[in-house]
């Protein structure tokens, strides 16, 4: 790999230094100037943290139309969703935005309420179990049974009279 160099035209000193890649459609970035441009511009931040929300993969490209579609302010959640990456992890996030794809739910509100029920769920400890004995089912008490009604039913007869 080559460098290619920046230079100064009025005193001919290096500004800049780079190196050089012969690969077709690859962006090579200094991590330093990137970080640079993102605190200058609030679009180059935006487009960084859509960059960031389109490696989740998977249902995320998908998941960032609808939400173009049904958002007008878009920008807005894919940062709110990138930082619920920092709090739940990338794969619960990629299943909570498969999920709401999936029923067209297109909002960071959403992703947040799905991944916190996602986690009560796997938080909450099942209760005891009760295990019924064999012993205890011997012990039942029932009523004595009315068999009166299964008698049939007695007629008057009245003896004729003379």
């Amino acid at each position: 790999m080559h460098d290619i160099y920046l230079l100064d035209p009025a005193d001919n000193q290096v500004i800049a230094k780079h190196p050089r890649s012969f690969a077709r459609k690859r962006d090579i970035i200094n991590p330093d100037h990137q970080n640079a441009l993102d605190h200058l511009t609030k679009r180059s931040r935006q487009n960084h943290a859509i960059t960031d929300f389109l490696k989740l993969g998977g249902d995320a490209h998908a998941y960032l139309l609808g939400l173009k579609d049904k958002q007008p302010n878009y920008r807005r959640h894919i940062t709110q969703i990138n930082a619920l990456t920092d709090i739940y992890g990338t794969d619960p996030l990629r299943l909570a935005l498969a999920d709401c794809h999936a029923h067209h739910a297109y909002s960071a509100a959403y992703i947040h309420s799905h991944l916190s029920a996602q986690q009560r769920s796997a938080d909450t400890a099942p209760g005891p179990l009760h295990i019924t004995r064999n012993a205890d089912l011997l012990r039942l008490e029932l009523p004595e049974p009315d068999l009166d009604s299964y008698d049939p039913p007695q007629e008057d007869k009245q003896e004729p009279t003379a």
